[in-house]
């Protein structure tokens, strides 16, 4: 048990759409977000927390490693940090969390403003 909830904080499932970024917490969808509401993307390894944690308007859907990826959003986008429909909604502009394979993402989130 203590190995796969260890594996589940390793995963980093989210995943692009033509149209949206969804990003998951294990199996949990934490946000959809636009793609066209995607102002800037950029690596940046942020190591303040290893746990999802919303501050303010911005939110870390961090791993035991942190986050790796710091988007700014043109619009707010509204998320919730569990599955359960008691959690708490937030409303946040910028969002931040890992990947494997930094520069892929962010060329690919890049790449939509050149259309």
């Amino acid at each position: 048990m203590l190995l796969g909830f260890v594996a589940v904080r390793w995963q980093h499932p989210h995943y692009l759409t033509e149209t949206d970024l969804v990003i998951r917490n294990g199996r949990h969808v934490v946000a959809t977000v636009p793609r066209k509401d995607i102002a800037s993307a950029r690596v940046h390894h942020d190591g303040t927390t290893t746990s999802p944690t919303v501050e303010g308007t911005t939110a870390r859907i961090a791993t035991l490693s942190g986050c790796t990826i710091a988007l700014i959003l043109s619009a707010p986008v509204s998320l919730r940090l569990s599955a359960s429909p008691r959690s708490t909604v937030h409303r946040v502009t910028q969002l931040r969390f890992a990947a494997d394979d930094t520069t892929t993402v962010t060329d690919g989130l890049r790449r939509d403003h050149d259309r």
